[in-house]
């Protein structure tokens, strides 16, 4: 099972669990610690799964975590009968339920990860857009543009268009993590040439 949501939302969470971490005085994870590192991340992440559903589709679904939160019977229905279980109006209302890995991801990661009543939250779709007031609208346009040339997720529905000012944000910060390189680089050659 595959599950893609917005990437915008995937940094943001990744980047509120990094905050959490530090407010508590622990080392962030690195895909937590950055936005860059939330990116890289994330795009490997979404690259492993469209890769793998597009080598083998009928043996990966695609959930599209929007759609499950907003239509969770429908949607809960369709991956029940792709896997080949029965569905249950259990699976409707986690809260009830104490579930399977919860210790490990609250209490036994400090809370950094999901308190133990985010982790049994029932679905609802008020947590789908707070990208939009978390990130600065140059977050916005760095993942945008991070995102933007994958087909797949405009296939799914997403629109995630790259804007100019994030692409001159990524070029800057390329030119300044290759400019040490480029130094040494730059130097050897001059240095090459005044010897001969």
């Amino acid at each position: 099972v595959h599950v893609v949501r917005d990437p915008r939302g995937v940094v943001n969470s990744l980047l509120k669990v990094g905050r959490r971490a530090r407010q508590k005085g622990l080392r962030p994870a690195p895909q937590t610690a950055s936005l860059r590192g939330a990116i890289e991340y994330t795009r490997k992440c979404v690259e492993a799964g469209f890769a793998a559903a597009a080598k083998m589709p009928q043996r990966i679904h695609t959930l599209v975590y929007e759609r499950l939160v907003s239509a969770p019977e429908q949607e809960s229905r369709m991956l029940c009968a792709f896997l080949g279980l029965e569905w249950s109006d259990q699976m409707m209302r986690p809260s009830a339920h104490r579930l399977p890995g919860e210790w490990a991801l609250t209490v036994g990661s400090d809370e950094v990860w999901y308190t133990p009543e985010e982790y049994r939250r029932d679905p609802e779709t008020r947590s789908v857009e707070t990208w939009r007031d978390d990130l600065t609208r140059l977050q916005q346009a760095a993942i945008a543009n991070a995102f933007g040339d994958m087909r797949e997720y405009e296939r799914l529905g997403y629109t995630l268009e790259a804007s100019s000012g994030a692409r001159l944000i990524n070029s800057i910060t390329d030119f300044l993590v290759s400019l040490p390189y480029q130094i040494r680089h730059g130097a050897a050659s001059t240095l090459r040439s005044v010897r001969h």
